[in-house]
């Protein structure tokens, strides 16, 4: 049997590594980048992501987390059935959508908020996934 190599390579932190200290920087709010690669395919604005443990991340959280723009990683140990489920719940809360306070359809065309589906349908407050993975959540 042949050793398996680590799939992670490079250094790794954890919170007692860390000590942030408070003190006076030239540099702005605005001009600070923390994006980082999540994956191959996702980067993230915040680098923030839930741990996958049973204690910490299920569909609850990884749906609020997911809310406020960041990932939620759900654990492996559990069946393959609790994965589905789990999964199901998040990309069924995914799919939320906001509603704007205009009176009418020629106040959001006004606005231009409007926009008509390929299926016909009106939105009143269309966006794209970027856009709703960071608005700020309305629902507290």
């Amino acid at each position: 049997m042949s050793a398996q190599l680590p799939r992670i390579t490079g250094e790794g932190l954890t919170y007692d590594d860390v000590l942030l200290i408070p003190a006076f920087s030239d540099i702005m709010p605005r001009e600070v980048d923390l994006t980082t690669r999540f994956s191959r395919n996702i980067t993230q604005k915040k680098p923030i992501v839930s741990a996958a443990m049973d204690t910490i991340t299920n569909a609850t959280m990884a749906i609020a987390i997911a809310r406020e723009g960041e990932i939620g990683v759900l654990r492996k140990n559990m069946t393959i059935a609790e994965q589905v489920s789990e999964v199901r719940k998040v990309k069924r809360a995914e799919a939320g959508m906001g509603y704007t306070g205009s009176r009418n359809i020629e106040a959001l065309r006004f606005a231009r908020f409007l926009r008509i589906t390929q299926a016909g349908i009106t939105e009143s407050h269309p966006h794209d996934i970027t856009i709703t993975r960071e608005a700020p959540n309305y629902s507290r």
